[in-house]
């Protein structure tokens, strides 16, 4: 979860649902996304949500303002996402994990800047 400076509290449920909740100051509820895994979700600089999609192995960045949110790709082909983090310079830094049939895992960290 992670909260904006207007108070709106974002949510993300990674096994069963795969859905992204915005929970505004008021306390109510609305479904933003529901169409994949997340392993981790922040807000950036500019009070967007920047999330990673474990299912594709990307990081989005998405606008969730208006009536329909408006997704962007900033990174694909990172493996199995794990965890994602935003830096004070507004980095984002992301955990993943590569592995092959009988092989051990192969942790990953990567950096994206700003």
């Amino acid at each position: 979860l992670t909260i904006a400076r207007d108070g709106t509290l974002y949510v993300a449920q990674k096994l069963g649902l795969n859905w992204i909740v915005r929970v505004d100051p008021g306390g109510t509820m609305s479904t933003i996304l529901d169409e994949f895994p997340v392993a981790g979700l922040a807000i950036d600089r500019d009070g967007t949500l920047i999330v990673a999609d474990a299912g594709a192995g990307r990081i989005l960045r998405i606008d969730a303002t208006g009536p329909r949110p408006h997704v962007a790709v900033l990174a694909s082909n990172l493996g199995l996402l794990q965890a994602l983090a935003l830096g004070a310079d507004g980095s984002i830094y992301i955990a993943s994990s590569r592995t092959s049939p009988g092989a051990a895992a192969d942790w990953r960290a990567y950096r994206l800047r700003p």
